[in-house]
């Protein structure tokens, strides 16, 4: 793929940079795991997509203030530092899974400054009804997006995808359950959690 398209993905989705990751899993094609950069955390699941030496990173995000929300985007390693930040228009696309209804997407692209990754960020779709059970059941999605110059098509599996996706909803809701705020989320006191009277030890706490 030219540079181009390489410019075209950088905004398409903000990822995180210079994060951590945790509890990462295959599933087949798929991989499920953690990413963190100290201020935000995501449930990720992810797969990838190789031609002509480019590798495209498909993601999907999910963060802990809305786990049901998935959030669409593609990752590429560009070969140079960006000298500025930047961000593009809304750009429109299409994405396909298999043999069903065709959909129109919308994104953006975007450059950080001193990064080298593209970030492509899908901002909306039709048919979003559909477009979770064809996932499910799917075993290809394509993207059909523009540049000035021409079309680009892309092809990910979805071989693993349902369990790498049910996996980062079921990582969420763990992380919210264990979180500070999980504690103020209900004002009422834990009957379990009652000071006990009388007690010598420790152990008798548990």
């Amino acid at each position: 793929m030219k540079k181009t398209l390489l410019l075209l993905f950088l905004m398409l989705f903000s990822s995180v940079i210079l994060a951590e990751t945790f509890l990462e899993q295959k599933n087949r094609d798929w991989t499920s795991l953690v990413v963190s950069d100290g201020n935000q955390t995501r449930f990720r699941g992810y797969t990838t997509y190789a031609e002509n030496g480019d590798v495209i990173v498909y993601v999907m995000d999910r963060l802990s203030d809305n786990c049901e929300l998935q959030y669409l985007g593609m990752n590429i390693v560009g070969e140079t530092a960006a000298e500025s930040s930047s961000t593009s228009d809304i750009q429109f696309g299409q994405l396909r899974i298999d043999d069903y209804s065709t959909h129109d997407i919308t994104y953006k692209v975007s450059l950080t400054e001193g990064a080298s990754t593209i970030f492509l960020n899908v901002m909306d779709f039709s048919g979003d009804t559909h477009l979770i059970s064809e996932f499910e059941r799917g075993k290809i999605v394509r993207f059909k997006l523009k540049t000035e110059k021409k079309e680009h098509f892309l092809r990910f599996s979805l071989n693993g995808y349902k369990e790498s996706v049910a996996r980062t909803l079921s990582l969420c809701k763990k992380y919210n359950q264990n979180s500070d705020k999980s504690y103020f989320d209900n004002p009422q006191p834990n009957k379990k959690n009652k000071i006990k009277k009388n007690v010598k030890d420790d152990a008798s706490y548990f």
